[in-house]
């Protein structure tokens, strides 16, 4: 209703107008003489203009609450999906790590038997310099006093 009455009260010549001359005019205002008549239908195209502006604001601002809801769901989706396959890589992972322990249990077992097999040799030849171990640190062979002293039962 009040943008019909505004529409109404303003006038054809003030809709030509800057802003400035519609602020101008309404400045002058003598009410009861044709200058307050302009003046009030200066005020009321200025009033009208603003409500076109805030509609169209209204509108753009709609327009991208609905682009930012749309994102903001896609967004969701994506996530969604980022975490499912963060779990699966976890699970994938988990499952790797024990048919890796799987797989060296064989070379285990051959280490073992290497160990008891130099265990053996070293306490029927204490003196012997080559176990048939070798030392990590320095890759050379490890004498039966070091195995002996490491493997003591």
């Amino acid at each position: 209703m009040t943008f019909n009455l505004l529409t109404i009260m303003s006038d054809p010549n003030t809709r030509d107008m800057t802003v400035d001359q519609l602020v101008e005019l309404a400045g002058e205002t003598v009410i009861g003489t044709p200058s307050g008549l302009k003046s009030q239908k200066a005020q009321a195209e200025i009033n009208r203009r603003l409500i076109e502006a805030l509609n169209e604001s209204r509108d753009s601002t709609n327009k991208y609450n609905e682009k930012l809801l749309f994102l903001t769901w896609v967004l969701l989706f994506l996530t969604i999906i980022l975490t499912v396959l963060a779990i699966q890589t976890f699970k994938l992972q988990r499952l790797q790590t024990k048919y890796t322990e799987i797989q060296s249990i064989p070379e285990q077992i051959n280490q073992a038997r290497s160990i008891n097999g130099a265990i053996e040799l070293c306490n029927s030849s204490p003196e012997l310099e080559d176990s048939g171990l070798y030392n990590i640190s320095t890759g050379k062979p490890a004498p039966c006093s070091q195995v002996l002293n490491q493997y003591k039962k």
